[in-house]
């Protein structure tokens, strides 16, 4: 508005949205830690598979820990982008 002011319903618009920016940070970073947490359960599941000589079942496991792990970065990031946008 030209004298400075704004709707009150532009304010309660950009409140809302704030709280949205935050649900889906803290969800972000929820799922990037259960996805290190199986990351790291794979990766012993691959080391015991290994042990006792299950080469495909090896493969397997840290196939999926990789792409946990990955997947983990690439959430961090995102919610680290919402936290940081305006």
């Amino acid at each position: 508005m030209a004298d400075g002011f704004e709707p009150i319903g532009h304010i309660a618009d950009r409140v809302v949205e704030k709280a949205k920016d935050r649900a889906l940070e803290k969800a972000l970073i929820s799922l990037a830690m259960t996805q290190r947490r199986l990351a790291h359960e794979y990766k012993r599941r691959a080391l015991e598979a290994s042990a006792t000589g299950h080469d495909a079942r090896y493969w397997q496991y840290r196939k999926n820990s990789d792409r946990l792990w990955c997947e983990a970065k690439k959430h961090l990031a995102w919610a680290q982008r919402e936290r940081i946008r305006p």
